[in-house]
């Protein structure tokens, strides 16, 4: 396999998890992940007393400021939006191919850069073999045959793209 292929692999396996993990689809909500939130609770040491906490409430200015709150919570909200890839179509079919026909190579495909976003870590194929519960050697296996079969579907793709043109 050549270099621009596996980074091209590499590329679109980033855009599915991307697409997989992301909050593009959830303005309004702004909370850490529920698996950021087990993580934090499981590292914060629980005091030894509780501090009081205030809180306080706001209205709306009844003397010309800005009355239009739910307008405003709505533009500002659209900012945390973002358009999807354009090459995510691409993405969800190559690895939705890939998992249809060999699960633990998908496993094994996107498993570096789903655990590098969970854990917002560099992940070595130690660490994914490990967590993922095979030896080492099984993950290279099944790493190089999914990297394989993207290779051989895209290559497919790519040919089917080009007769098209051919013949529009």
């Amino acid at each position: 396999m050549n270099e621009q292929m596996k980074d091209r692999i590499e590329d679109l396996v980033g855009v599915y998890v991307g697409f997989l993990y992301s909050t593009d689809r959830e303005a309004g909500w702004h909370q850490p992940s529920q698996t950021e939130w087990c993580k934090d609770k499981n590292n914060k040491k629980v005091p030894s007393f509780r501090k009081k906490q205030l809180t306080a409430g706001f209205a709306a200015d009844d003397s010309g400021g800005s009355t239009r709150l739910p307008e405003d919570k709505m533009l500002m909200e659209t900012s945390f939006l973002r358009k999807q890839s354009s090459r995510l179509p691409l993405a969800k079919w190559l690895l939705g191919e890939v998992a249809l026909k060999h699960e633990k190579y998908y496993a094994a495909l996107i498993a570096e850069r789903w655990y590098q976003t969970v854990y917002k870590a560099t992940q070595t194929d130690r660490d994914c073999a490990a967590r993922m519960g095979i030896n080492l050697r099984q993950y290279r296996h099944n790493k190089k045959l999914a990297m394989l079969k993207a290779q051989e579907l895209l290559e497919s793709e790519d040919r089917k793209k080009e007769y098209q043109r051919e013949v529009a």
